[in-house]
């Protein structure tokens, strides 16, 4: 097949994004205005050159001619459109071993960035050998995981030696902790974090141990070796099955020690706008009233009851799968 011109030459960095968007009305009546915050954000916060690599998870037809509408202008270089809803894991499975880019920066489309946010990541996953993946806020580490990431952090401190320090405690700040649950519908101190957080540093640069999956920084390398994720109907997904093969490889979930990305969910309430991100927004209908049949869908503690729910169960699932 013949070509005009050069080949494109692609960024050492792919950002990766999963779009599911079906309707506009009911739980997802904000959520195209949150897409729009979250890639606005992305753009203007992302000075380490990149691309940006979009997954439409089967979204209605109003999301798919906004992204299109990227795409044409070029703010977007690589959009898969899906009429079909793959999932996270599905979407990864796609999308991960399609991005050109050395390091694969994941974040999921309901997220804000803050400055520096790519370079300290990359700063992290460079330093320390065993990094599968990098969350650009600190994380704490599920109680379920907790016993892998210790035992990941032992190896990694025997292959180091005196060079890598490691501290515990409580060492991540309060309000750091509550702006990430406050944002998820979750209250701190219940069943499934542990008290004490770990932090580890080497050559200046620190990190927590623990990360998340609706944010993160892995490389090409390792996607390659643990993707595909076999798809099944586990009630709490399948993006736990990434944590696995990043274990089963030695290979450590790290997280920034500074708050730079903040989760927004599906709602921009109580968020703090600029004036560039207002006038972003202006032109869009912000359909707020959810039609009577899914009343509950609007509705902030029916939505925080579910996740618990979800939490405790998957829990629960997974204690039973990975525990002694």
């Amino acid at each position: 097949m013949k070509s005009r011109g050069k080949p494109y030459r692609p960024k050492s960095v792919t950002l990766v994004t999963i779009v599911h968007i079906p309707e506009t009305i009911g739980y997802w009546a904000e959520s195209l205005d949150v897409l729009k915050i979250c890639l606005h954000s992305a753009r203007t916060t992302t000075r380490v050159p990149h691309d940006l690599m979009v997954v439409d998870n089967g979204s209605c037809a109003e999301a798919r001619a906004y992204l299109s509408k990227l795409h044409a202008r070029g703010e977007i270089d690589f959009l898969v459109l899906s009429s079909r809803n793959l999932g996270k894991p599905g979407a990864w499975n796609l999308a991960f071993p399609a991005a050109p880019g050395e390091y694969i920066a994941y974040f999921d489309s309901d997220v804000a960035f803050r400055a520096d946010w790519l370079e300290e990541s990359i700063k992290v996953i460079d330093e320390f050998d065993h990094a599968g993946m990098v969350t650009a806020r600190p994380r704490k580490a599920p109680r379920v995981r907790e016993r892998d990431d210790d035992r990941v952090t032992r190896e990694a401190i025997a292959r180091a030696g005196p060079d890598l320090t490691v501290e515990r405690g409580k060492l991540i700040p309060q309000d750091v902790i509550d702006e990430h649950f406050r944002s998820v519908g979750a209250e701190m101190g219940t069943r499934g974090y542990p008290e004490e957080e770990i932090r580890i540093t080497r050559g200046g640069v620190s990190a927590y141990v623990g990360s998340s999956h609706f944010q993160f920084l892995t490389t090409r390398r390792v996607a390659r070796e643990i993707l595909p994720i076999e798809i099944t109907t586990h009630p709490l997904g399948d993006d736990f099955r990434w944590d696995v093969g990043l274990g089963e490889r030695g290979l450590l979930r790290l997280s920034l020690v500074e708050p730079l990305v903040v989760h927004l969910g599906n709602s921009l309430r109580g968020e703090t706008l600029s004036s560039e991100q207002e006038a972003l927004l202006s032109s869009s209908s912000r359909k707020t009233t959810p039609p009577a049949r899914r009343w509950w869908m609007g509705s902030s503690l029916v939505r925080r009851a579910l996740k618990k729910v979800n939490r405790v169960t998957g829990n629960l699932l997974l204690e039973e799968k990975f525990g002694d």
